[in-house]
C-alpha cells in the first residue's frame, strides 16, 4: 500500500498523477474498510486524506 502513495508523490505534476493517485486511493479505501477496527487505522485515514489533496478533493 505505501509503493501507492509514494507511486502517487512520485508523479506529481505529471500527466500520471490522477491515475497513480486514484489507485492509492482506492487501494486505501480497501484497507480502510479491512482494518477498521484496527488500532493503527488512523494512520490510514492521513495517508487517505493527504492523496484526496493531491488529487484536489479534500
Amino acid at each position: 500500500m505505501n509503493s501507492k502513495v509514494d507511486a502517487c508523490e512520485n508523479t506529481l505534476d505529471t500527466d500520471m498523477e490522477a491515475k497513480r493517485c486514484g489507485d492509492a486511493l482506492a487501494t486505501l479505501d480497501k484497507a480502510i474498510s479491512i482494518y477498521a477496527n484496527d488500532d493503527h487505522v488512523d494512520i490510514l485515514w492521513r495517508d487517505r486524506a493527504w492523496v484526496k489533496t493531491m488529487l484536489g478533493d479534500f
